[in-house]
């Protein structure tokens, strides 16, 4: 800049000085013509010399002007040329008020011509905004002019759509230069896609960790902030009762109870002093309704780059239900076998070559044998020797056949005292291969005991079964009713002995039977399954909850029938329908509120989808509403949104969905509509009614009433353009001066 101004000052100031030293020797001449001395001419002769001297020097710059000008351009071509910016520069093109009327192209770079998506020289000369009319309607224009106008430079990233330029991002600087600008664009799409791919990506992970059915957790362990809780998901707070609020943020001590609190702090200061995962099988946590659950908590630290633990995630896991589970497991475990040592039946498995792997207690007795004995190829020496061949042969036809064996025989005992049993025995076959052998003996003399014994203990179970308030049934591999209790006898009016023996098919009936067929299945295939039925009876809804729980064969993945339990629910689905029904009632009109209305015009949507229907969306609002409100007070406004819903239903149909979504706006639904006609004709009976007065306790208030009307058929469809486009009708209703209604055209419905 300084050489510049050298070098302006040299071209003013050095034409003046050359022509004052051209005209020194003539005055010098003239002043001393007549003086008779011989140095003017001298002096003339010497002011020439320099004066040819500045002339040389004046030339020299000029000439080095000119080149280092060339350089300059040479150098800025190529940097705009190798830049990763488009790059241009606009004159100004003013029109006859000498206001800028638009820019013209006086340069730019390659990059700038591939960025508009035309050649360079098609671009050089043009105007700006007719070669991309979209600059005048997105603003850039206006700020091109700002920038000549107040010489300000301006920087800002922002989206472009032009006809000619696919959709990006870009940023660019606007410099003003005289009577012009000069841009530099560059294409940041990619940084931006980059970006809201990273905000897409942590909110997908926002969503996966709060819907994740595991506690997930997180706390700062940097000196800074540390033991401050960070991420607590909404299974924390389901099973805790902890919310968010009250947790984020705060440290173990400020968000929990003291013995709480202590606890996980021990849990921080092991993990800082050996960062290493902490598994915590079983630990008790009181929820903030003080009640008790457990939890599997695993706790690993997060560490920085100097290899300290900066944050611990925790991941927690409720064991409160499996834990009551597995206790109710091992119980029914020792029970079973506890049940099996004193079961009036002996009880023995064998391995597929016949060897013998459990004996109870009974079969000891019975044989004669302690278990020791018994186990491998023992067992033999307790059958008579007369009837081991009956024995081993009806084995190897079950062996061959994959068949259950029934047999007697008798076992001898070391004294010689006989004891006839009956065995029966089956194959254990997983995947088609017999893996073994159980089966169960039964002292014949003194079977009648052993029955009693039976029945005693069915009757037992019948007692228990027959005190639970729901319906309890055992169904065999068959599909047959092997047991039920006395609430199906109760319901269904009939008795034990019309259940017994009879197929699902035929106790419930063809219709039933298809509904719960796909549920026997599952089941029968070893999975656990749970579903609703609803019914309707002389107007009467009930609903059951149907539990599955499938019974295998011992010793394998057989299912050989499954348990049922069916509960009624009909109270909790009337109570949710009834929750449900509240959060959907506006509660000063009583009519169907925003969020009703949505779940409305959604299920008519969906219902035309499939059934062609036509359906009709009014929009309506009631005219200078403030100034009623203004005039007569909030109460008397609240009376006149009361008696115009009220007005409003004794005009439509009641299957029609009327809605108020807040202040004065109401929104009509009309499904099921023969023609377009019949809605606008109760569009314009509902105009012409509303025009009667309102007696509001001691005032009358005449109102009047503007409504937008959109249509919907079929298709795809969106709930809320819909609604939107029902919006824009209505206020083409108010411009058109109120108390009117305007119908958006049935072709609109092609761009739903």
């Amino acid at each position: 800049m300084r050489r510049f101004a050298a070098q302006l000052r040299w071209s003013i100031l050095l034409p003046a000085f050359i022509v004052s030293a051209a005209g020194a020797p003539w005055i010098l001449a003239t002043a001393y013509r007549h003086v008779p001395h011989p140095w003017p001419e001298a002096i003339a002769s010497l002011c020439m010399l320099v004066l040819a001297a500045l002339i040389v020097i004046q030339g020299n710059r000029l000439r080095k002007s000119k080149a280092a000008a060339r350089n300059a351009q040479a150098v800025l071509r190529a940097v705009a040329k190798g830049s990763l910016d488009a790059f241009y520069i606009l004159n100004s093109h003013r029109g006859p008020d000498h206001r800028i009327a638009d820019f013209v192209y006086i340069d730019l770079n390659d990059r700038g011509a591939q960025l508009i998506g035309k050649l360079r020289t098609e671009i050089l000369g043009a105007k700006l905004c007719e070669l991309l009319p979209v600059l005048r309607t997105d603003g850039l224009f206006d700020k091109y002019v700002k920038a000549v106008e107040s010489g300000e430079s301006l920087e800002e990233e922002f989206q472009i759509d032009a006809p000619n330029i696919q959709a990006r991002w870009l940023h660019h600087q606007i410099i003003p230069m005289d009577d012009g600008i000069v841009i530099t664009t560059r294409d940041i799409s990619a940084r931006k896609h980059a970006e809201m791919e990273t905000r897409s990506n942590r909110a997908f992970l926002q969503s996966l960790i709060d819907h994740l059915p595991l506690l997930i957790y997180a706390k700062n362990l940097r000196a800074d902030n540390s033991g401050r809780i960070i991420v607590w998901n909404k299974a924390a707070e389901a099973v805790t009762g902890y919310p968010e609020q009250d947790v984020i943020g705060k440290t173990n001590r400020e968000a929990f109870p003291p013995n709480m609190a202590e606890m996980y702090d021990e849990v921080d200061r092991k993990i800082l002093a050996d960062p290493m995962v902490v598994d915590y099988p079983e630990v008790p946590f009181r929820r903030s309704d003080g009640g008790l659950r457990f939890m599997h908590i695993i706790s690993v630290p997060l560490l920085g780059d100097d290899n300290r633990p900066e944050y611990v995630l925790g991941i927690a896991e409720d064991i409160t239900g499996r834990r009551g589970q597995e206790l109710a497991l091992r119980t029914k475990q020792a029970e079973l076998a506890a049940a099996n040592d004193a079961s009036p039946l002996g009880l023995f498995r064998t391995n597929p070559q016949g060897g013998c792997t459990y004996v109870n207690r009974t079969y000891e007795e019975m044989s004669g044998m302690a278990r020791d004995q018994a186990l491998g190829n023992g067992w033999v020496q307790a059958i008579h020797p007369e009837d081991r061949v009956k024995v081993f042969q009806g084995w190897g036809q079950s062996s061959r056949t994959h068949t259950p064996y029934q047999g007697t025989y008798r076992f001898r005992h070391p004294d010689g005292r006989i004891v006839w049993v009956s065995v029966k025995t089956a194959p254990i076959i997983v995947d088609g291969r017999i893996e073994g052998y159980a089966g169960s003996v039964d002292d014949i003399t003194a079977r009648r005991e052993a029955e009693q014994a039976l029945s005693d203990s069915e009757q037992r179970l019948r007692t228990i079964a027959d005190t639970l308030p729901a319906l309890v049934a055992y169904i065999d591999a068959d599909e047959r009713y092997r047991f039920n209790n006395i609430a199906y006898e109760r319901v269904f009016g009939v008795s034990r002995n019309d259940i017994r023996d009879k197929t699902v098919r035929e106790f419930a009936g063809e219709e039933e039977y298809r509904f719960i067929k796909p549920y026997i299945e599952q089941v029968l295939q070893g999975a656990a399954v749970t579903f609703e039925q609803e019914a309707q009876q002389d107007s009467i809804y009930r609903c059951n909850e149907a539990t599955y729980i499938p019974q295998f064969a011992d010793g394998s993945r057989q299912v050989v029938g499954f348990h049922v339990m069916v509960q009624d629910i009909t109270a909790k689905k009337r109570e949710e329908r009834r929750l449900l029904q509240l959060t959907q009632i506006d509660s000063l009109t009583g009519l169907v509120n925003r969020a009703g209305f949505e779940q409305k015009l959604a299920d008519a949507m969906a219902h035309s989808q499939t059934s062609g229907a036509l359906i009709a969306v009014m929009y309506l609002d009631i005219d200078h509403f403030k100034s009623i409100n203004d005039t007569h007070g909030h109460h008397a406004g609240d009376l006149l949104l009361k008696a115009f819903g009220s007005r409003l239903s004794l005009m439509l149909r009641s299957a029609d969905t009327i809605a108020r979504l807040g202040g004065d706006e109401f929104t009509i639904i009309m499904q099921e509509l023969g023609r377009m006609d019949d809605a606008e004709a109760i569009a314009a009976k509902i105009v012409h009614a509303i025009q009667s007065p309102f007696f509001l306790e001691e005032i009358s208030v005449s109102i009047t009433v503007s409504l937008g009307l959109a249509f919907y058929q079929s298709g795809t469809g969106d709930p809320k353009a819909l609604i939107r486009q029902a919006d824009e009708m209505l206020y083409l209703a108010k411009e058109a001066g109120r108390n009117a209604y305007r119908a958006a055209p049935f072709t609109a419905l092609k761009i739903l």
